[in-house]
C-alpha cells in the first residue's frame, strides 16, 4: 500500500479492527482519498490519530467510522 499510488479507497469493514490496528496502518494512508472503517472496535483515539496525522494524508477526503465505539460528543472537540 505504501508504494502503491493507485488505490484510492480502502473498505475495512467488520474486520476487529481496533486502535492499535489503525495506529500501524497510517503509514499506508497517504494516497487515499475514502478511507471506510466502519462496524470495527474503534474509540475517539481512532479519530485523534488521524487528525493528528492529517498532514500525511493530504488527499483524504471521506473518512467513515460509522457503528464503531466512538462517542459523538466526546469526538466533536476532534473534529
Amino acid at each position: 500500500m505504501k508504494f502503491n499510488t493507485k488505490v484510492k479507497a480502502l473498505k475495512l469493514i467488520r474486520n476487529k479492527i481496533t486502535d492499535e490496528g489503525v495506529a500501524s496502518m497510517l503509514p499506508f494512508f497517504s494516497n487515499l482519498i475514502t478511507i471506510n472503517l466502519s462496524q470495527n472496535m474503534l474509540t475517539e483515539n481512532t479519530l485523534s490519530m488521524i487528525a493528528d496525522n492529517k498532514c500525511n494524508m493530504p488527499l483524504l477526503k471521506n473518512l467513515i467510522l460509522s457503528q464503531t465505539k466512538i462517542v459523538e460528543r466526546k469526538s466533536k472537540p476532534i473534529i
